[in-house]
């Protein structure tokens, strides 16, 4: 890959502007920094990279919105949506040769990471057992009334994805998949970010259940990001143990490490030489 590449998005972009960090030489990030920053940051940070060396140099620009800005996009009175004004800018110039997003991300975590008041399950096959276990009975709902709703979850990211497939129209847009969700109940406990409240006052939901509601959520996403014609990135089969985030890639309760965001980078054909600051 040669040109220039733009990577937008918000918390979950932080692995790999850490990665690419690292891989220029920079000393590493702290991983163990919570990234509770990212909720009242207000602004956006760019960082530029560049990759590779005279006419196979690809430049790298990173654009990473504060939880507290304002979104990228916005919804026309006539339900068009499209990249708001000021953010615009962020993308002038001549059009990359790839666009990643890592916006959203947090969707079926916040629709499953914690127990519900009423304790959940939904059988995605024939041969799903449910969670089982010596937890509470566990109301059974229907597959596809989890599929609508986290569909409907994602609505906003799925326009926001075809907003800028609208505005960069000769450039691919390729949208990453958050990571899996961790197994461990204690790693969650200690590092829950933003979760802490409904973590304490209703407890971790059962890991096989966090799986299934990912991969239920990877499988509607996929398809609706088809739709306006953005590929959805699957996370590192690297990273991956038995369907969730292995341990060296673990951060916080939703988020992964550097070494997580290397490995994504190397999904995107963009870790294989050395990166240098533009």
């Amino acid at each position: 890959m040669t040109g220039e590449v733009v990577l937008v998005g918000s918390s979950h972009l932080l692995a790999l502007i850490s990665a690419a960090t690292t891989i220029a030489g920079e000393p590493a990030p702290d991983d163990e920094t919570p990234t509770d920053f990212m909720w009242t940051e207000r602004g956006v940070t760019s960082r530029r990279f560049a990759l590779g060396e005279g006419d196979a140099q690809v430049r790298l620009r990173f654009h990473l919105l504060g939880g507290a800005a304002p979104s990228l996009c916005k919804q026309l009175a006539d339900g068009t949506t499209v990249v708001r004004d000021r953010y615009r800018d962020l993308l002038a110039g001549e059009p990359p040769e790839l666009l990643v997003s890592t916006l959203g991300g947090n969707e079926h975590s916040i629709f499953s990471l914690y127990e519900h008041p009423v304790p959940f399950d939904v059988l995605a096959g024939a041969d799903d057992p449910g969670v089982g276990g010596d937890g509470p009975p566990r109301q059974i709902v229907p597959l596809e009334v989890v599929r609508r709703e986290l569909r409907d979850r994602a609505e906003g990211l799925v326009r926001s994805c075809a907003a800028l497939a609208a505005l960069l129209p000769t450039t691919e847009v390729v949208q990453v998949m958050p990571p899996p969700p961790i197994a461990d109940e204690a790693q969650i406990r200690r590092r829950p970010e933003v979760f802490v409240q409904v973590v304490e006052q209703f407890g971790v939901a059962p890991a096989p259940l966090r799986r299934k509601i990912y991969e239920i959520h990877e499988a509607t996403l996929r398809d609706a990001l088809s739709g306006v014609g953005v590929r959805l990135l699957s996370a590192p089969s690297d990273a991956c143990d038995d369907g969730y985030l292995a341990e060296p890639y673990w951060r916080e309760a939703t988020h992964a490490n550097t070494a997580y965001g290397r490995l994504v980078l190397e999904q995107l054909g963009l870790a294989g030489q050395r990166i240098g600051t533009a």
